[in-house]
């Protein structure tokens, strides 16, 4: 296990051709989601968490006399893909650490590299390319670590939880975002025969789809927090929206009202909750 953080340690492919960097909103557009509806996603989750990040800063990363640099606080974004989240918790949110992303995708963690660098962040970024469920870090390095969307692409989340809090430090904090099993199942029922219809219509015979992508129910991710060595210590749900790739064939005005429709349900709190379509859950390392 690598003892320091040591970016030499790593080889990081260079960006081959033109550098052209798409945050959240860009890569929401591309996929047919407008910017005011992807506002909202965002600050539903990736905003909400944020400051459950950041105040790990107050913290600190332990120190060493020699490695000054060891004293700021580090996080750790599985799945990091591009690093455009990191790099607005760096920015918009004043993250005081250093930030750690892994990615199997050479070509994103590349881009992630590559901006950081332009931005002047290359020294409070370190991009790998591997695997959740084998870091290559040592022990007990991180103070806090984020999987926001994406533990329901990973083959085996419960290994990848596992390794998460391998390399938290005692009383660090896993934070993950994550679909729900269920309100994923009950808007695939609804929308199953729009679905249907578009198939026919494109001359497909079916859907293309990650062959990892498994939402989960608040017992499943219970179950596997507790049995890799964590104590859920906040959760609640968020987002009152249909998936993306169902919303994204509303005109803008049917987004408006489902959009209006959203923060009403939020409005009634508790009682609705059950039809939010996001887990958000804050767990702490146990001694």
């Amino acid at each position: 296990m690598r003892s320091k953080w040591n970016a030499e340690d790593f080889e990081i492919p260079s960006v081959p051709g033109d550098h052209v960097f798409e945050d959240g909103y860009v890569l929401a557009a591309r996929q047919g989601i407008p910017e005011f509806i992807e506002d909202y996603r965002i600050s539903r989750v990736k905003d909400l968490i944020a400051p459950w990040i950041c105040r790990h800063a107050e913290r600190g990363g332990g120190g060493d006399e020699k490695d000054p640099a060891s004293s700021f606080p580090l996080a750790l974004d599985i799945v990091c893909g591009n690093g455009w989240y990191c790099l607005r918790l760096l920015g918009n949110w004043g993250f005081k650490g250093r930030i750690a992303g892994v990615d199997v995708s050479f070509a994103k963690t590349a881009s992630f590299e590559k901006e950081a660098s332009l931005r002047g962040l290359g020294s409070r970024i370190l991009a790998n390319v591997a695997n959740a469920e084998l870091l290559p870090f040592r022990d007990g390095v991180f103070d806090v670590v984020y999987a926001t969307e994406s533990i329901e692409h990973i083959e085996n989340p419960g290994e990848a939880l596992r390794e998460a809090c391998r390399v938290l430090k005692p009383d660090g904090e896993l934070i993950v975002t994550t679909p729900s099993g269920p309100m994923h199942k009950f808007w695939k029922s609804v929308f199953f025969f729009p679905m249907m219809l578009k198939r026919l219509f494109l001359g497909r015979s079916s859907v293309a789809r990650c062959p990892y992508d498994k939402p989960m129910s608040f017992r499943q991710l219970h179950t596997l927090a507790k049995n890799a060595g964590f104590k859920i210590v906040q959760y609640r749900k968020t987002i009152f929206l249909p998936h993306e790739s169902y919303i994204k064939f509303f005109p803008q005005k049917a987004q408006c009202i489902l959009l209006r429709c959203s923060l009403i349900l939020e409005k009634l709190g508790r009682p609705a909750m059950f039809l939010a379509l996001h887990h958000v859950v804050r767990m702490r390392k146990n001694r």
